[in-house]
């Protein structure tokens, strides 16, 4: 039975607990941190736009921030004035910074990113009490570089969905989730090869990264495991990986599917091959699986893409070099080999 308003009693709702940004990383409630009302502000920076917007921000020395893709995107980011990274951002992809750290970013087009604030407490909190020992020194979370883990990205998203819901004790809710992101990093850090509190993993030299990028290059259309890939690198499997993580952002499997995909985006915008004959010449094994990377990637399945592109030349009047430079490749052999 419906209860009768009159006798009901004073309902106020749950406050949404992702805040909006005026400033890029500069919520209002971020003096919550500072006054130590808060172990975690969880804000929004989006918008639609399609020009390009500069912004800068010096995080202030109490917390940390870890800022989580939730659209593609166009950025240049700088750090003390170093740049770090510049192009396309997917879905997903992450970027920590810590106390002091001076940022400034150029978003070329549309943006939308979920910011993480974490008060400096709560990360030191955290590592003691994985390392089970005082931490007196600094802490970085991870490489200030873009990165991506799908467990971080659904964290995320838990966050969006708990906010659209309405959930009650948000605050608590987001700090939850937060500790749990933080955790990962940490884990991440000390389990795949990114520096430790107490002792550096140092990054793969230029050279051998050029080597390993070569290597890719010119073997995109085949299998490639990760022992020949280090082998090209004069590295064992174990130190290679770590170092190419932290010299890229990447690991070595995850950076091998991008450029797999780059690869075939061309293909797809300059030939007319079909999906099978393009997933095959860029190294995917069946059709099923390019396509699931692809829309991974890009947001789209191939077919889609590669309609939407084309509509945009506009009915085939625009520039489009069809067939140029294509050739189909023989499909990789299945047999059992480690791939990356």
């Amino acid at each position: 039975m419906p209860m009768n308003p009159d006798l009901a009693p004073d309902i106020i709702p749950a406050a949404p607990f992702i805040h909006d940004e005026p400033q890029w990383r500069r919520p209002a409630a971020l003096d919550r941190l500072a006054k130590g009302q808060s172990k975690t502000v969880v804000s929004r920076w989006r918008a639609v736009s399609s020009g390009v917007q500069e912004v800068t921000v010096e995080s202030g020395d109490c917390h940390h921030t870890i800022g989580i893709a939730l659209r593609h995107m166009d950025i240049a980011l700088f750090l003390a004035g170093r740049p770090i990274h510049d192009g396309r951002v997917l879905p997903g992809m992450l970027q920590a910074s810590g106390p002091g750290e001076k940022l400034r970013a150029i978003f070329r087009g549309a943006y939308d990113l979920l910011h993480l604030h974490l008060s400096r407490g709560l990360v030191t909190e955290c590592l003691e009490q994985a390392e089970g020992h005082p931490h007196p020194g600094e802490i970085r979370l991870t490489d200030p570089r873009f990165s991506q883990d799908p467990i971080i990205e659904r964290l995320a998203q838990s966050l969006l969905m708990a906010e659209d819901a309405g959930a009650v004790f948000g605050e608590i809710y987001a700090e939850s989730v937060s500790i749990a992101i933080v955790t990962r990093l940490l884990g991440l850090r000390a389990g795949a090869g990114l520096p430790s509190a107490r002792r550096g993993v140092a990054a793969l030299p230029k050279w051998r990264v050029k080597r390993a990028v070569d290597y890719v290059e010119a073997h995109l259309g085949g299998p490639i495991t990760l022992a020949e890939l280090a082998g090209a690198t004069g590295l064992t499997r174990m130190h290679f990986a770590a170092q190419f993580r932290i010299a890229t952002g990447f690991r070595p499997h995850e950076y091998l599917l991008r450029k797999r995909i780059e690869r075939a985006r061309d293909l797809l915008l300059t030939s007319d091959a079909s999906l099978v004959e393009i997933a095959l010449s860029v190294g995917f094994q069946t059709q099923a699986h390019f396509t699931t990377v692809f829309k991974r990637f890009t947001g789209e399945t191939p077919h889609r893409w590669r309609s939407a592109q084309q509509m945009r030349v506009g009915d085939g009047s625009g520039p489009r070099l069809v067939g140029a430079g294509y050739r189909s490749a023989a499909r990789p052999s299945c047999e059992s080999t480690i791939l990356l």
